[in-house]
């Protein structure tokens, strides 16, 4: 053992040998300590998002026993068929029985309480002022004023306001989440980075002629680590077959490289998806456009935006309660997932309304794209329910920002539905002019 150290010594110079031992054991320690920093961040982040999916699991689930009691009510209240006493009873435990539950979860996030809060007392009043009191005067034969109906109807829309601020105060939460932990691991691998530098300099002085092979994937893996900090994972560390302490440092370098990369990519995908149909949400959209105009900018191909809203969806929510108006949502997304190409985006915009960016598609082709994905929507029935969309569409041309290719496309989608909807308009240049002038 000692004469194989001293021929190593020989063979690399025993100042060398030294520093070489020193600068990879303060890297080891160094990269070791950053991947638990990023570790205990990831497991923190990703029990915080777990907590609020199932606090926006809860509100969920308080919105449809409200909407179980909102349905009995109106049902028993409409036909005198006690049968619907059964959903708004059930509705009424559920909603007492998840209002507990929520309240006792709220102790790890004070800043959803009074957004929630909100929502607890406006599902109360609803109950205690409108609810109950009608169930009462029916059950004893008296009569429901339409005036009384109407404000029962306004104080269960402001439960379904304050229900949807909550939940968008929870998505907001675990967008913060996400970004702070992005930070820290842009903190870490600005901090790698550094250190990496430090190590090129210091081997660099010592090395010399002799010893430049060490020196290149050094570099290499230095380069490397600055593309991790701009979140590029995908560039490969430097291949090196000798069996030596940096070998080894560049398999730990890797080996941190893909495990980053699994995070973030995860992280991404849970900030970036739309909870409710499984596609892409705004977020996801307004990155997606801004980076296909820069594309475009630049003569590299060109892009067209379609703006989709279902049709009457509004009504449909009315009529038939919102559960079934997400199935619509989740039915809608399926379809048009399964006919746009593999390098087109599908995002969710926001209600009932989704954008499609197709890419290398003149004026013609997205005409009769769009027409085709009008036509399976409608194909594609849902049972019982017919579902339609109506269709706006513009095609990119140099100037556009992302602003004002979705006014284009905005402009055609109201041009399809003042034509009667159900139906794809092309943005031209005197749509706009026509809809501002009426």
């Amino acid at each position: 053992m000692i004469r194989r150290f001293f021929k190593r010594q020989h063979r690399l110079g025993s100042e060398l040998t030294y520093n070489l031992i020193i600068i990879g054991i303060v890297f080891a320690v160094f990269t070791t300590s950053c991947y638990l920093f990023v570790e205990q961040h990831f497991i923190a982040s990703y029990k915080t998002v777990q907590d609020l999916d199932r606090l926006n699991e809860d509100v969920e689930l308080i919105k449809e026993a409200m909407i179980d009691q909102e349905t009995g009510q109106r049902g028993y209240a409409l036909t005198d068929d006690v049968s619907f006493l059964e959903p708004y009873d059930k509705g009424t435990v559920q909603f007492n029985y998840r209002t507990i539950d929520l309240q006792q979860s709220l102790q790890d996030f004070p800043a959803l309480r009074a957004p929630i809060d909100r929502m607890i007392k406006a599902g109360q009043l609803w109950h205690d002022s409108y609810g109950e009191p009608e169930v009462w005067s029916k059950k004893h034969k008296q009569a429901v004023t339409i005036e009384r109906f109407k404000e029962g109807k306004q104080a269960f829309d402001t439960f379904r306001e304050a229900a949807q601020v909550a939940v968008d105060d929870i998505n907001a939460l675990k967008t913060s989440v996400s970004s702070a932990l992005e930070r820290a691991v842009d903190f870490v691998l600005l901090a790698i980075s550094m250190l990496s530098i430090v190590i090129v300099l210091a081997t660099m002085w010592m090395m010399n002629r002799k010893f430049r092979h060490i020196v290149t994937p050094i570099t290499e893996l230095e380069q490397c680590v600055r593309n991790y900090a701009n979140r590029d994972f995908d560039v490969a560390v430097p291949h090196r077959d000798r069996a030596d302490e940096l070998s080894q440092l560049i398999k730990g370098v890797d080996r941190m490289r893909q495990e980053l990369k699994e995070r973030f990519l995860q992280t991404q995908r849970l900030a970036e998806l739309d909870g409710l149909t499984g596609v892409p949400n705004r977020r996801a959209y307004d990155r997606a456009v801004e980076e296909w105009v820069a594309t475009a900018a630049h003569g590299c191909g060109s892009f067209s935006l379609i703006l989709l809203d279902i049709d009457h969806f509004k009504r449909f929510n009315d009529t038939y309660g919102h559960l079934e108006g997400d199935a619509v949502l989740r039915h809608v997304a399926a379809v048009l997932t399964g006919h746009i190409g593999p390098r087109d985006v599908l995002a969710r915009y926001g209600g009932e309304e989704f954008a499609i960016l197709l890419l290398d598609v003149e004026a013609p082709t997205c005409y009769h794209d769009a027409e085709r994905l009008r036509a399976m929507i409608e194909r594609e029935i849902l049972e019982p329910y017919h579902i339609t969309a109506s269709l706006g569409v513009a095609v990119y041309e140099p100037g556009d920002s992302a602003a004002q290719l979705f006014e284009k496309a905005d402009a055609a989608l109201y041009q399809a539905k003042a034509n009667g909807r159900n139906t794809v308009e092309v943005h031209k240049t005197d749509i706009k002019l026509s809809i501002y002038s009426k």
